[in-house]
């Protein structure tokens, strides 16, 4: 019977492991998409809160209400949110919208006149250990009347397509070369989130700020 009840553990042990996620070379946590925030007790957007948790006739307005609230704070962080839901705690959940800096970067992009065109990036484009989040691939003018005359190779043109973007937008972004005038650019969800973070700590009426989760890529 011991022996029995060995392999039966070996067995359960062998089909976990088997169903565990490929091994990466390298481990790194990733901020969550969704951001909780909680906000103090004589703060105006925890009242909101309260009567969106009351269910009653004047819920959908605090809803509507806590939604501007999101709005209000992409303005003043920079970085655009939206508003999914409160908690049990009574705290506020943050999501950061991903289109809306995809739509940002690609307007700013296509104002540049260095740029010849914009088109998301597929799966098997670019580094895939970049976080989740607004990923493009950008094809380049060479001496274009924008672009300093000594960066003339596409890697000072990757460079001053990081700069630039970054500069216009308030949206960190990381750049990789692909091709001749080719580049893959990501958004940098980590200094993102981070930004976002230190602006909401800096807030008097916010108690915490924290990620919803934290993803983690296996070794």
């Amino acid at each position: 019977m011991r022996i029995a009840h060995t392999l039966s553990f070996s067995l359960a042990v062998s089909v976990c492991v088997l169903c565990l996620p490929p091994m990466t070379a390298k481990s790194q946590h990733i901020p969550a998409l969704e951001i909780i925030v909680k906000y103090a007790k004589d703060s105006p957007v925890q009242a909101f809160i309260d009567q969106a948790q009351r269910g009653d006739e004047t819920a959908a307005m605090a809803e509507a209400a806590l939604s501007d609230v999101a709005k209000a704070l992409s303005q003043t962080s920079g970085v655009p949110l939206t508003y999914l839901k409160s908690t049990s705690g009574r705290e506020i959940v943050y999501a950061i919208d991903s289109p809306a800096i995809a739509d940002l970067l690609t307007q700013t992009l296509a104002g540049l006149e260095g740029v010849d065109s914009i088109r998301p990036a597929s799966i098997q484009e670019g580094q895939l250990t970049y976080p989740p989040g607004p990923r493009l691939i950008v094809s380049l003018r060479k001496k274009a009347a924008t672009v300093p005359k000594a960066d003339t190779n596409c890697e000072d043109l990757s460079r001053w397509l990081e700069e630039t973007a970054s500069e216009r937008t308030g949206i960190p972004l990381q750049v990789d070369k692909l091709d001749e005038n080719l580049v893959f650019l990501a958004v940098n969800m980590q200094a993102l989130a981070r930004k976002l973070l230190d602006h909401l700590k800096a807030q008097p009426d916010v108690e915490y700020a924290q990620p919803n989760t934290m993803l983690e890529k296996y070794r």
